[in-house]
């Protein structure tokens, strides 16, 4: 599935502003864009929007935007192995 933000954020019950706001903290990045050059979000997005939606009320944005990170340059590394 392959979905435009606005799509994507109405399925997923939030704001298409939220999810602009974690692509600019580096959190929740899709990594295609469509021929008008809008972000496309896939079904692991979802996932990884769930994953903020239960750390968040726990943890600041910064925390938040560090354990990504980390989990991140471990996914990639894993890939490169």
């Amino acid at each position: 599935m392959r979905l435009t933000a606005s799509k994507f954020a109405k399925l997923a019950d939030t704001m298409a502003r939220t999810l602009r706001h974690y692509r600019q903290l580096g959190i929740l990045v899709p990594p295609h864009k469509n021929e008008k050059n809008h972000y496309i979000y896939v079904n692991a997005d979802f996932k990884r929007l769930h994953e903020i939606q239960l750390l968040l009320p726990k943890h600041t944005m910064e925390f938040l935007k560090e354990a990504f990170e980390v989990l991140n340059s471990k996914n990639n590394s894993s890939l490169q192995d």
